[in-house]
């Protein structure tokens, strides 16, 4: 879990600014960057992750690890952090736009 946390953090701050930095040229430029990327990364994943079969099973199987009310409460918990990180990278660059642009 700080694997994958760790990343989405990493790749915001690498992400913003670099996009910023795509995005005065060409709006539009940002979002095929990051679609290119996008496409880039499910190939890799395709390619170095073997075929995995899982058996069939009903959706109120899949949903039983998130009866325990712990469960629960620790996703919400960590959908509530995210939101808020992300929340705070969407109005950093306005709220520090008159410190940053000198």
């Amino acid at each position: 879990m700080a694997l994958v946390i760790g990343g989405l953090t990493l790749s915001t701050a690498l992400g913003m600014p670099l996009g910023n930095l795509i995005g005065a040229v060409d709006r539009r430029l940002t979002l095929w960057a990051v679609a290119g990327l996008g496409i880039l990364a499910a190939i890799g994943i395709s390619m170095s992750f073997p075929q995995v079969t899982l058996p069939t099973t009903t959706l109120a199987a899949r949903l039983a690890p998130l009866r325990p009310t712990t469960v629960l409460s620790i996703l919400v918990a960590t959908l509530l952090v995210m939101a808020g990180h992300y929340t705070v990278y969407t109005y950093i660059g306005a709220i520090t736009a008159d410190a940053t642009t000198g």
